[in-house]
């Protein structure tokens, strides 16, 4: 995967966290932490723990937490030196987490997507929304191979998320499921559909950007 155009795309999308609607953001940070987020007891406290690469999505998180739930959680990082010293950064959320979990309707070991969060074309655009900040990819619009992807664990949660991606009704999307190692991925290979997906999940420039080259 191209990685910069990846990161252009993702942070693209988090210049726009006060645009959308509270539903939409909500749909965005259950995705998130479902993707990426862990459910952790330490010292008797439950606490999540959402994990990216990337400082500004984590800045992103931060602020769904905040305006949604009215508290500033904490960050952290660490490096892992094994993959060129890449820093990882940690949203940890030690406050309202059961309130969060539900009102999000999170479960860590459902594959269900629940209908109180994602009901609607907008929200469902929040979910992939989410779901591309934490687990997604993609190829740089320079190669002749087009492709995004998000990447899950689940075969079940793989397919149920290619089923939801065809539901949208502005567009008729063809997402595809395929195994890879210990993973399953839900991916898109046709450029209009990839391009209308990053307007979909918000990175409206990304996808300017993709159509011109």
């Amino acid at each position: 995967m191209n990685v910069s155009f990846t990161v252009k795309a993702k942070e693209d999308i988090t210049f726009n966290t006060q645009n959308y609607s509270l539903p939409r953001r909500k749909a965005t940070l259950a995705a998130i932490i479902k993707h990426s987020g862990h459910f952790i007891i330490r010292e008797n406290q439950e606490v999540i723990k959402v994990s990216t690469e990337n400082a500004k999505v984590a800045k992103y998180v931060y602020q769904l937490v905040k305006d949604i739930f009215g508290f500033e959680p904490n960050f952290s990082y660490n490096t892992n030196r094994k993959f060129g010293k890449k820093i990882k950064f940690n949203v940890v959320i030690a406050e309202k987490v059961q309130e969060i979990i539900d009102t999000l309707a999170i479960d860590f070991y459902d594959t269900a997507v629940s209908r109180k969060v994602v009901y609607s074309d907008d929200t469902l655009g929040g979910y992939f929304t989410g779901a591309f900040l934490a687990s997604g990819s993609m190829t740089s619009p320079t190669s002749s191979n087009y492709h995004l992807e998000i990447v899950v664990n689940n075969l079940k949660y793989a397919e149920r998320l290619a089923k939801m991606l065809d539901r949208f009704e502005k567009t008729r999307f063809s997402a595809k499921v395929s195994k890879r190692r210990d993973k399953y991925i839900v991916y898109l290979k046709r450029s209009d559909q990839i391009s209308t997906f990053l307007v979909f999940v918000g990175a409206a420039n990304a996808s300017l950007e993709f159509e011109s080259i």
